[in-house]
């Protein structure tokens, strides 16, 4: 292409132009910019595009700057995960703040960098809407102070953004300053959109809509077949409407008093809804879809019609379900392999009977983590604080210490209470007893484990286990499920070994 116009200039002379090419070398393209977290998709375009143009480009490249990504940079909870700060980037977001923000204090901006963790965004966007507060006639939050004049700058905030060290801040930076164009567009796109609507008010070109009377712009409202016309904001609440009420969405239909029975063009219902809602709208649409295609041809035991059971997605297929076992979902989002005939996920070359189902492997993992949380003590002073600090013993003395370096506390491994530092040894039976004795003048803890302990904490965790798996049932009964779990009938040879549980040995571990 190059070529073609050095020759074009030089009226086809090869010689001058290869000359030429030789002498001044090939043009190198403009490198892509790359693409940060937040920032835009590309520069905005020349100056002589036209307002609405422009509102355009940037609701295209919207897609850069998601709300995520805004409540990402700007909230604190979600940025406490990020490492330490260096001390050159809580450096140059304060020169950076104090540069921008000329007609507050210096003391408050440190104060204000210092509650957000010295991260600049948050701290950015707190001054941000103060300054805005401020221009509207509002006092200032604290700990904010105005000055009486502006304070000099030694830099333009240009210039230090040029300059900047701080690998993470320029990002940062970047994305606040995309941010606030955006906002300062979508303020002007608003603005012009006031303007335009007082021009076609002056001028009755505004058109009535049919639901609340009132008049809109003819880019903002929808008309059915009938030509029955809707505000965007009617159209609105009419699509979330439909789609809250939990039935099947085929079609919009109008939503006339005169009982239309058009319905609400796709094309139109796209150009008007928002991106979000039109996206949801798009979705019940193919699940009706779906569940009529199932509904029409799912009884039918000859019908080949299969629905991926972890998705939407409903195919034909050409073969039976003997022939062919699994089901390949095209779906972008999707694209597992399940077997046709018990729903699940593929599993060949084993058949459908050996292998062990969701809900069954469900059931097992959660039987298995009851009697594991009921075998495993925690530390009562650590449960209060949130943290957890687990402590297993199959022997010896039942005063516990926390292993938690920052807790250290004691507690009873018999009945797992707390025990003070007052009461020390006192909270444990006082009677001499020969280790693993049992006492019969108190009730108190025994001091030293018992004999039987080992067993007794057997059968208890046996007991916990088998009646957790009898509320499961109880809780899941839509599920198939079935007894023969391999814990389960280890914990009933272990039951059925001695005597039957008492309170004390059912009760303990649990506290009180």
């Amino acid at each position: 292409a190059h070529l073609r116009e050095v020759l074009d200039e030089h009226h086809g002379d090869a010689n001058t132009a290869l000359s030429k090419v030789l002498a001044n070398g090939y043009p190198k393209k403009n490198k892509r910019p790359r693409l940060t977290v937040g920032a835009s998709e590309a520069s905005s375009s020349t100056s002589s595009s036209s307002t609405s143009s422009k509102v355009g480009d940037r609701a295209n490249s919207q897609a850069l700057l998601p709300c995520p990504d805004a409540e990402y940079w700007f909230d604190m909870r979600k940025r406490q995960s990020e490492r330490k700060l260096p001390a050159s980037y809580q450096e140059e977001a304060l020169i950076l703040l104090l540069a921008e923000f000329v007609e507050l204090d210096r003391k408050s901006i440190v104060l204000t960098l210092k509650k957000n963790c010295n991260f600049y965004a948050p701290a950015w966007k707190f001054l941000y809407d103060a300054v805005g507060m401020l221009l509207s006639g509002k006092p200032l939050p604290p700990p904010l102070t105005k000055l009486r004049r502006l304070r000099p700058r030694k830099l333009m905030p240009e210039k230090l953004v040029k300059d900047l060290k701080a690998t993470r801040l320029r990002k940062e930076v970047e994305f606040v300053r995309s941010w606030k164009d955006n906002v300062q567009e979508e303020q002007e796109r608003k603005e012009l959109r006031k303007a335009y609507l007082k021009v076609c008010e002056d001028e009755g070109l505004l058109l009535e809509c049919e639901c609340c009377f009132t008049g809109a712009i003819a880019e903002e409202v929808i008309q059915c077949s009938a030509g029955h016309l809707f505000c965007a904001a009617c159209t609105k609440q009419c699509v979330e409407h439909k789609l809250g009420a939990g039935d099947e969405v085929h079609h919009i239909m109008c939503p006339s008093t005169s009982l239309c029975q058009e319905q609400l063009p796709p094309g139109e219902l796209r150009r008007i809804l928002p991106h979000n809602l039109w996206a949801s709208l798009q979705t019940h649409l193919q699940r009706s879809s779906v569940q009529a295609v199932l509904s029409k041809h799912g009884g039918d035991v000859e019908s080949n019609v299969e629905q991926c059971p972890f998705c939407d997605f409903v195919m034909v297929m050409d073969t039976s379900k003997e022939e062919n076992k699994v089901f390949v979902c095209y779906a972008e989002d999707c694209g597992k392999e399940s077997c046709r005939l018990c729903r699940e996920e593929s599993h060949i070359p084993l058949r459908c009977e050996e292998v062990e189902k969701k809900s069954q492997v469900n059931h097992r993992l959660s039987v298995e983590e009851h009697m594991s949380r009921a075998l495993i003590r925690h530390c009562p002073a650590c449960k209060k604080k949130g943290v957890a600090s687990a402590i297993l013993k199959d022997d010896g003395c039942n005063k516990m210490t926390c292993p938690h370096r920052k807790c250290r506390a004691f507690f009873c491994y018999q009945c797992n209470e707390e025990i003070s530092k007052s009461t020390g040894y006192a909270h444990f039976c006082q009677h001499p007893l020969s280790p693993g004795q049992s006492c019969t003048k108190c009730k108190k803890c025994p001091l030293w484990s018992s004999k039987t302990f080992v067993v007794d904490e057997e059968r208890r965790v046996a007991n916990e286990g088998l009646e957790y798996h009898k509320r499961y049932l109880q809780d899941h009964e839509g599920n198939k499920l079935t007894n023969d779990l391999a814990v389960l009938e280890g914990a009933r040879e272990t039951l059925g070994r001695g005597k039957p549980l008492t309170a004390k040995v059912r009760g303990r571990g649990r506290g009180k």
